[in-house]
């Protein structure tokens, strides 16, 4: 199985991006009978169309698991996205200087894609280790959101399975002590766990994870 795992480099304000080191950190990674492709991403528009439409090209002949990451600052733990919308609406440009307002991903595409990912499965796996993460019901309007929506879109005809996964700011790069973080340690962690529990378990179970608000 080829498992396609992406990242992103720094965007607005931020100088850094931890994603980006995951995507280093993980070349050397193994998983028997997988295949890790690493992908690290300009945070433009043409950037998340061009990757998508790799994956497009690679479901055609392979089977292919998709784990997309991105930066979430102010979020207390790992998130697992349920949900990819079908807006852009960008509160700062990406790096082209693009600034979309609420322009559909895909025209006259479905309003939204669920996860192909175990959620689940991958956040109860988080709990059982320690790590702090939940299943979030919104990947915000930008980027990341945008990614996730396009690889289930270019995919959704294939056999491919694919969600995106938030991380939030981590220790060794945040200046600002009131902001939480995790070590990134724990980042890096979770970033496997998820990929092993989603090459083990296509399916996810029934489990309690949904919010009130």
């Amino acid at each position: 199985m080829k498992v396609h795992i992406s990242g992103f480099g720094p965007f607005g304000k931020e100088k850094t991006n931890p994603t980006a080191r995951l995507i280093e950190d993980l070349d050397s990674y193994c998983i028997d009978g997988a295949s890790l492709q690493l992908h690290l991403l300009p945070v433009t528009v043409q950037g998340i169309y061009d990757y998508a439409k790799l994956l497009y090209e690679e479901s055609l002949d392979d089977e292919i698991l998709v784990i997309a990451f991105g930066l979430a600052g102010g979020r207390k733990g790992m998130a697992i996205e349920r949900v990819a919308i079908n807006c852009f609406d960008f509160s700062i440009p990406d790096n082209d200087g693009k600034k979309l307002i609420d322009t559909p991903i895909v025209p006259e595409g479905p309003d939204a894609y669920f996860s192909g990912l175990p959620i689940k499965r991958i956040q109860a796996s988080w709990q059982h280790t320690g790590i702090p993460g939940s299943v979030s019901n919104t990947a915000g309007t930008y980027l990341c959101n945008g990614l996730f929506y396009l690889l289930r879109h270019y995919t959704r005809a294939s056999s491919a399975r694919g969600g995106f996964i938030h991380v939030p700011y981590t220790e060794d790069i945040i200046t600002d002590s009131s902001k939480p973080a995790m070590s990134y340690a724990d980042v890096l962690s979770a970033a496997k766990i998820a990929i092993e529990v989603a090459i083990q378990h296509p399916d996810d179970e029934v489990l309690p994870g949904g919010a009130i608000y």
